[in-house]
């Protein structure tokens, strides 16, 4: 029984830290920072712009 508990809020947190994170990218993305490497075929401008 406790390790099913344990299991469940194990398994609540990883849910609500995808959902921060999943929030925090889109936020950051809104503001213009383009995180990560460019897609293939395309060039970083800068770092908030990218260009084919």
């Amino acid at each position: 029984m406790i390790s099913r508990i344990l299991t469940s809020v194990s398994q609540q947190e990883i849910e609500r830290t995808s959902e921060r994170t999943k929030i925090g990218l889109a936020g950051a993305i809104k503001e213009g920072h383009i995180p990560g490497h460019c897609p293939l075929g395309y060039k970083r401008l800068d770092k908030n712009k990218i260009s084919k």
